[in-house]
């Protein structure tokens, strides 16, 4: 992921989970304890957590933060929930595609001037980089972080901690690098946890790939 100078105003925290995880794993109200303790030694960064038991709930939520965005607001978006390759399961039995979260984030993502980080504390969350066509001309965040496998909720809990603690740390002269705070957690973790991903990289090596192909003599048996 390449680099990213911004401070952001808060964390909206965006919790799927059905109930019965949420009230077991608590991933989400450990977290916004987290943001909201003394620590951060800011007022600036208090979470914003929104439970959603349907998609449409999520989506709701995601036209109110556009137009939070619209008034200028800067804003990490994290997402709690079970997920696979095709996108997030909601609640009990919903669920939400990548490609059907595009538009909601590309329109985000516009207003913050591609500033938008999306946090992914789910299994397999980094497959959430599909949002990311290579033919459209908006892309829907700047990066994406997550986990490349199955992530256990103990690990989830202590590496957001330690995700937010160094990003958000603004004691340091220097605004924190959102690949830095990634490496940190991982050597703290001492195993890979997080990766990042840029949309605009994936979507130039996507398109560098598709025209490689295209090209190709063997295209009419491929």
């Amino acid at each position: 992921m390449s680099q990213l100078d911004v401070q952001y105003d808060f964390i909206a925290i965006i919790d799927c989970l059905p109930v019965s995880h949420r009230n077991d794993w608590q991933i989400s109200e450990q977290l916004e304890s987290y943001l909201d303790s003394e620590k951060l030694d800011s007022e600036k960064f208090k979470p914003l957590l929104k439970y959603c038991e349907t998609t449409q709930d999520v989506i709701d939520f995601l036209i109110y933060l556009e137009t939070l965005s619209k008034a200028g607001k800067k804003f990490v978006i994290h997402i709690v929930s079970h997920g696979n390759i095709r996108g997030i399961a909601i609640g009990n039995g919903g669920s939400f595609s990548w490609s059907d979260m595009r538009p909601y984030f590309e329109r985000i993502n516009e207003k913050q001037q591609n500033q938008l980080i999306i946090n992914m504390s789910s299994c397999i969350g980094l497959a959430g980089i599909m949002m990311a066509d290579y033919n459209a001309e908006k892309t829907p965040f700047f990066g994406l972080i997550g986990s490349a496998e199955e992530l256990e909720v103990n690990d989830a809990i202590k590496a957001n901690k330690l995700f937010y603690k160094f990003l958000l740390n603004i004691k340091e002269k220097n605004i924190p690098q959102v690949t830095d705070a990634i490496g940190s957690v991982n050597t703290k973790m001492g195993k890979v946890i997080l990766q990042g991903l840029s949309a605009e990289s994936f979507k130039a090596k996507t398109k560098a790939i598709v025209n490689a192909l295209n090209e190709s003599p063997f295209k009419d048996m491929l």
